[in-house]
């Protein structure tokens, strides 16, 4: 899901310097290697993802895929962007697997 509707914007390593980042005005995309995102609680995330940035105080360029993305898309971009955090990097498929702990 990450790749599909994210990676535009924050790129496949998912630091925040997609494609489009240098077509957009700031403020700059949020890295999700910083371990802050590790801790952030995943319905934080979860609200973000779900309602978009304008409405959260976040980023007013991040979209709301609340009506775009099933239940189970958005517990899996949450529990992505956890994981990211966690390992500094996009995990791999395994780490995933192995990380239940990213999801509450």
């Amino acid at each position: 899901v990450f790749s599909e509707r994210c990676a535009v914007c924050r790129g496949e390593k998912a630091g925040g310097t997609g494609p489009v980042v240098r077509a957009i005005a700031p403020p700059r995309r949020a890295d999700f290697r910083r371990v802050r995102y590790a801790h952030m609680p995943a319905d934080s995330i979860r609200r973000v993802v779900v309602r978009g940035g304008e409405r959260t105080g976040r980023n007013p360029r991040m979209p709301a895929w609340g009506n775009e993305l099933t239940e189970t898309e958005i517990d899996a971009v949450t529990a992505f962007v956890r994981s990211v955090g966690r390992f500094g990097e996009v995990p791999t498929e395994q780490q995933m697997r192995d990380a239940s702990w990213v999801v509450d």
